[in-house]
């Protein structure tokens, strides 16, 4: 699963209700972020924690973006 390409999408999902904070602005009651991880072949999975942990840059002499 390392060596081939993937893509990590993430959602922001929040939750507010009719109070206003004292700046005016609607007060958010819960936030989570959400991962989704999409293989090269199409499959997607939804990840439980924070992968991009895990990720880092590509290395020198490894394939890049245009070439993936």
């Amino acid at each position: 699963m390392g060596l081939r390409p993937r893509v990590l999408f993430y959602l922001e999902h929040a939750i507010q209700d009719a109070s206003l904070t004292r700046a005016g602005e609607r007060r958010i009651i819960s936030k989570r972020m959400l991962y989704v991880e999409l293989a090269a072949d199409g499959a997607t999975r939804h990840l439980h924690y924070a992968p991009y942990l895990d990720y880092r840059p590509l290395a020198e002499g490894e394939p890049g973006v245009d070439a993936i």
